[in-house]
């Protein structure tokens, strides 16, 4: 049994290493021609990713240097938690900053986890449909509609929405929690939950509302058992762990909110939103030069 454990392990890394090599291929192409001025040229336009250009090195910074005044930021002086005017992208900041610090060149930093997140996106996907199925075929493809759905390239200006690819990761062990029981499972779905949750509030509260879906449907139609009284533990611990660990970065959008009187109204969301079929079927405004011209009439 441990044999074919490790066998099955094996396979699996095999299958994540090939699938991994051709999503970095697909992203290079589907992304083309930026990877030529990585360093000096941004994918959309000059608004929003210079911005979040900015937000990730400021992140950088202030935990580099003052971490408690990392809300704080050098805009808009006097003003307080002026990061908090916007997404503080902080679970982004491992994947930005090596390269930032290397190189000390935030448009490329920046670059770098654009591409990232079509490979991320894609090799999470492929690891929940593989993990659900157990097959290839199904992972991959799966894995390519998630990770290069034409709606992310009409969305090139806002890195905030591509950094999705923890919540894959959320499902998966938010799955073989219900079904295990383990106190494993749970720990690796509250940490994968907290990046998810950090590295965009937008996507954050998307996934929330999958997970609460997902459980309400569990709980009332497959498993009674996840409502008895050896669970509350497991439930306390992610409860609690959720408030030590996020709410130090989101009290600061609630005191801006209040100061300065902002609201978000639910016709607002629904104008912005995208339509769950027709996102798929029309092309997008910024589409990809490499084969732009085989869809020119």
């Amino acid at each position: 049994m441990v044999l074919f454990a490790t066998v099955l392990r094996k396979t699996l890394l095999v299958k994540v290493v090939l699938v991994g090599a051709f999503f970095t291929a697909l992203a290079l192409l589907k992304t083309y021609p930026p990877i030529w001025h990585f360093a000096t040229h941004l994918p959309g336009d000059l608004s929003d990713p210079l911005f979040v250009s900015w937000i990730l090195a400021w992140d950088v910074h202030a935990l580099a240097t003052d971490p408690l005044n990392l809300f704080n930021a050098n805009i808009f002086y006097p003003a307080q938690n002026t990061l908090a005017l916007s997404e503080h992208m902080i679970a982004v900041v491992p994947i930005f900053a090596p390269t930032y610090l290397l190189t000390g060149n935030p448009i490329f930093a920046y670059n770098t986890v654009f591409l990232l997140t079509f490979l991320f996106s894609g090799l999470t996907m492929f690891l929940l449909v593989h993990y659900w199925m157990r097959n290839f075929w199904a992972a991959l493809v799966s894995a390519c509609l998630f990770g290069f759905a034409p709606i992310r390239f009409a969305e090139l200006n806002h890195l905030q929405l591509y950094n999705y690819y923890w919540a894959p990761l959320v499902f998966l062990f938010l799955d073989k929690f219900v079904w295990s029981k383990r106190w494993v499972d749970p720990a690796w779905f509250a940490v994968f939950y907290w990046l998810q949750m950090l590295a965009s509030v937008y996507l954050g509260w998307f996934i929330t509302i999958g997970v609460g879906v997902y459980v309400l449907y569990h709980v009332l139609r497959l498993d009674r058992g996840l409502l008895d009284r050896p669970m509350i533990p497991r439930y306390a611990a992610f409860i609690v762990g959720s408030l030590l660990v996020l709410l130090p970065f989101h009290l600061p959008d609630y005191a801006i909110q209040r100061q300065w009187g902002f609201s978000t109204y639910l016709q607002e969301c629904i104008y912005w939103a995208a339509d769950p079929v027709l996102s798929y079927l029309s092309p997008p405004d910024l589409f990809n030069h490499a084969y732009l011209s085989l869809v020119q009439s």
